[in-house]
């Protein structure tokens, strides 16, 4: 049956059936030569008044049949609004399902333009079996023997100028908005051309919620300099002929220079 015109119906459900396997399908077709498309659009109207912040705008749900023979959804998908207020308004889009026999658990949110999941993240096809393994990545084409950009890596790019830090940093389970209690990154030395920048390594010593310090600073240059005591009783540092190295201490600054591969001079200075 073909309808020429608009269609309205006021009816409250309306039932495909087929009995016809992979059937019934629906489909909204365009025909129109252009890069346009149909739409599925869902509408709350608030019987014509003002919404309100938290309301539900749509979902589409996906139900079938339990071990038990019972009626049973697994999933849905809907939005909200979640500030109604003119010209600012927000979105909240969700998925849930059912994890373990929980209904309803919101397992992916978006809201105020940041997402979340609640579960497991794998990538690249990336296995996923220790529960513990909150993030799997896998890069399956990587083909580098160099640090460039062919090879296989989590890029971060969060600087956008000389000065600016961006790193990972780690706390307890439940910290929100807290500074980190150790924090690994970069800061940007030079924002020119394809920028420059210092690899840090940072920890707090104590437990009130403090900005961690810098312990390990590697230079743009390989300059490695520590602000605390190295207490593994050695530290190995090596040069090529012809390279000096310096240690600095409380009591003054030593060094030694390779003046060949099997000759080393020493000095000091306070």
């Amino acid at each position: 049956t073909t309808i020429a015109g608009d269609l309205t119906t006021n009816g409250e459900d309306i039932l495909f059936t087929s009995s016809t396997t992979g059937e019934p399908v629906v489909e909204i077709k365009n025909t129109t030569n252009d890069a346009t498309s149909p739409t599925l659009k869902f509408n709350n109207t608030h019987a014509g008044n003002d919404g309100a912040d938290g309301d539900y705008l749509g979902q589409i749900g996906w139900a079938g049949k339990n071990s038990n023979d019972d009626d049973t959804w697994y999933s849905t998908m809907y939005a909200k609004s979640l500030d109604i207020t003119h010209t600012t308004e927000d979105f909240g889009f969700y998925i849930d399902g059912l994890v373990a026999g929980v209904d309803d658990t919101n397992v992916f949110k978006i809201e105020y333009g940041n997402a979340t999941f609640a579960g497991k993240v794998s990538t690249g096809g990336a296995s996923n079996n220790n529960s513990h393994n909150i993030l799997s990545v896998k890069d399956g084409s990587a083909s580098s023997n160099d640090y460039n950009g062919d090879s296989s890596h989590v890029y971060i790019r969060g600087y956008g100028a000389s000065g600016q830090f961006s790193g990972i940093g780690f706390n307890w389970k439940d910290s929100n908005d807290h500074a980190p209690a150790v924090w690994t990154g970069v800061k940007c030395t030079s924002y020119s051309g394809h920028t420059e920048a210092e690899y840090i390594i940072a920890t707090r010593d104590g437990t009130a919620n403090a900005n961690p310090t810098r312990r390990l600073t590697i230079k743009p240059d390989g300059q490695a300099l520590f602000t605390g005591a190295v207490s593994t009783g050695q530290l190995t540092i090596e040069v090529d002929s012809g390279q000096t190295a310096f240690i600095g201490t409380s009591n003054g600054l030593y060094g030694f220079k390779m003046t060949d591969m099997t000759t080393m001079k020493l000095y000091g200075a306070n």
